[in-house]
């Protein structure tokens, strides 16, 4: 009977710890939680440098790039060492950044003291716009008689201190300046002597003191001046010393 007793309470208890359990009086296991989505980072913002392409004319440097101005945005454009962050186009008393009139492309117009230099354009740039330059460019005084001096590397493509060496000629036939390629000239001294167009070679005027009816001095130097068919005269002097058109290489040479 006391067996009878002691079972019936253990069979009791064991129902009452599962009713507890259904009942939700004992904690059961958490229910999983669904994964934490962790966003990817926003990808890192590309920066990409541009170097412009360099011609040198006779009066100006231009580096032409690939794409139209607009299609940089806001961008960085160093040149000769310093930078300005432009948006649309861009002027001062130094360069000009717009668009080539034909490529229709973004062109940075320089003056010919940039012919040794680079230029790049970085974007996408955060920089603050650079403002032009408020300062008025410099007033040039014309000389008194009309005349611009210049520099005979500025105008000539090379100067030959022996021009039209033959057999019968070793030291040559006079002297030839060969101006930059179409560059057109009305008249031209060297020394107060008038030089004649003997010829128009590969676009260039070639002016000698030659006139085939004999020889004529070799190895000159002084001061030539030269009237344009633009209305302007230059003045530019010949250095002694040279011994071939090597010697007198111009600006434009090979151009």
């Amino acid at each position: 009977m006391k067996r009878l007793i002691i079972l019936s309470l253990a069979i009791f208890l064991s129902c009452g710890v599962c009713s507890a359990y259904s009942m939700g009086y004992f904690d059961k296991d958490d229910a999983p939680k669904p994964p934490v989505v962790v966003p990817d980072p926003p990808p890192a913002q590309t920066v990409t440098t541009e170097y412009g392409d360099r011609k040198v004319y006779n009066n100006e440097v231009d580096f032409y790039f690939v794409k139209p101005i607009a299609a940089y945005g806001k961008f960085n454009l160093t040149i000769a060492g310093k930078k300005y962050t432009v948006q649309t186009s861009y002027k001062d008393t130094a360069i000009e950044v717009r668009n080539s009139q034909s490529t229709g492309k973004l062109v940075v117009i320089a003056g010919a003291s940039y012919k040794d230099k680079s230029a790049t354009v970085t974007y996408p740039s955060t920089d603050a716009l650079t403002k032009p330059d408020t300062t008025p460019p410099p007033v040039v005084t014309p000389p008194a008689d009309g005349i611009i001096d210049t520099t005979w590397q500025e105008r000539l493509h090379h100067y030959n201190p022996k021009s039209l060496v033959d057999s019968a000629h070793p030291n040559g036939q006079g002297v030839a300046l060969l101006f930059c390629r179409n560059e057109r000239y009305e008249s031209v001294t060297f020394n107060g002597t008038a030089f004649r167009l003997q010829n128009i070679d590969e676009g260039r005027d070639w002016w000698t003191n030659v006139d085939f009816k004999g020889s004529k001095p070799t190895n000159m130097s002084g001061t030539v001046i030269a009237k344009h068919k633009n209305g302007k005269t230059y003045r530019f002097n010949i250095p002694a010393g040279g011994k071939s058109y090597l010697d007198y290489k111009g600006d434009c040479f090979g151009k």
